[in-house]
């Protein structure tokens, strides 16, 4: 039962990650003043992160052997590297093993997210190639996971089968 709840759960997260990334790219350009492009930063990378952490479930009830290669996948992605500099609001950052004390500012202005911290210069973020990047890295992991799931519960299917092998064939060719 709890593998059947963490499963839809999972989906639910993942596709309601999908809508906010998708409203997000959406209004970039509107103007909002400087709380609300705050919380909107601190809600798109925190929403992002979840997702990656709905994905790395799935992969886990998938049984897929390749979930430690996911998870050194999501640990280079540069948004989740902002969202744990920013969006976990940590004043004892660890940046390249040293612990870094730092106060951060965050903004956004356009499709760009900026950061200032006392101990490092303004750096700038394009969120748009951040979450295109992500989604990229996603969308192979979840490909993986889905042909696993369709093995597992499929392993007598038939056509049934075959056509969805063949689904994820053709989505794997236009990606």
């Amino acid at each position: 039962l709890n593998k059947i709840r963490n499963f839809w759960s999972s989906m639910d997260n993942i596709k309601e990650a999908e809508y906010a990334k998708e409203f997000f790219l959406n209004t970039i350009n509107k103007k909002y003043d400087i709380a609300e492009n705050r919380i909107r930063v601190y809600g798109i990378l925190n929403i992002i992160y979840a997702q990656k952490k709905a994905i790395l479930i799935l992969a886990d009830l998938a049984k897929d052997p390749k979930i430690n290669e996911h998870k050194k996948m999501f640990q280079k992605c540069k948004i989740l590297e902002l969202r744990n500099k920013v969006a976990s609001h940590t004043l004892d950052f660890k940046e390249n093993n040293k612990e870094s004390v730092q106060t951060l500012n965050a903004s956004l202005w356009e499709q760009n997210i900026y950061i200032s911290s006392s101990n490092n210069p303004l750096i700038e973020y394009n969120i748009n190639d951040l979450i295109i990047e992500f989604n990229i890295k996603s969308s192979d992991v979840m490909l993986n996971i889905t042909r696993k799931f369709v093995k597992t519960w499929l392993k007598n299917g038939g056509n049934k089968k075959t056509i969805y092998e063949l689904r994820l064939d053709n989505i794997e060719l236009k990606s």
